[in-house]
């Protein structure tokens, strides 16, 4: 369970995934049932400020109904969703078609580039450490055996257990 922040009200909550308080959720939620409600009564009444009207839900459950793509309206209306890149309008999120599309293949892009980088970092390692094992490889081995008059050798060093005496010496 990770404290996260809703985006809808501002505040800290417990979050197991969502993005917004469960509060919230149920308030968007009913919000969003009653858009649908009336659109499908009122098909001819589907621009931004009839549907607020009409509904009784504020402008900012509207808008963020229409940024997350739950709600499209295609007659818009000063209040309607901008696209924070070009400015043009949207019929549903934060950005437009042409956008969207732009960014998409720009974060393709990145990210192919990205991984032919780790392909060849990984190739440099391999190559090293292939260098470094044909090194290793070429340099004669040398065993250490009793005759090797470099061999530092360790002397065992023994301990005499003393008994343990009183304080009287004996």
């Amino acid at each position: 369970m990770a404290l996260a922040v809703c985006e809808f009200c501002n505040k800290a909550f417990n979050s197991y995934g969502s993005k917004i308080c469960s509060d919230c959720g149920k308030d968007i939620d009913d919000a969003y049932n009653k858009v649908r409600r009336y659109l499908y009564q009122q098909p001819e009444k589907a621009d931004f400020l009839s549907i607020v009207e009409g509904t009784g839900i504020s402008e900012k459950e509207l808008s963020y109904l229409m940024k997350k793509g739950r709600v499209e309206i295609v007659d818009r209306s000063p209040k309607s969703v901008r696209c924070r890149l070009c400015g043009g309008e949207t019929k549903y999120g934060t950005l437009c078609d042409t956008c969207a599309a732009r960014m998409l293949k720009e974060q393709l892009t990145k990210s192919e580039e990205r991984r032919k980088e780790l392909g060849r970092q990984q190739n440099e390692r391999r190559r090293a450490n292939d260098e470094e094992i044909k090194v290793r490889a070429t340099k004669p081995q040398r065993t250490i055996d009793d005759t090797d008059p470099e061999r530092k050798r360790t002397i065992p060093i023994s301990y005499r257990i003393q008994q343990k005496t009183d304080q009287n010496g004996k």
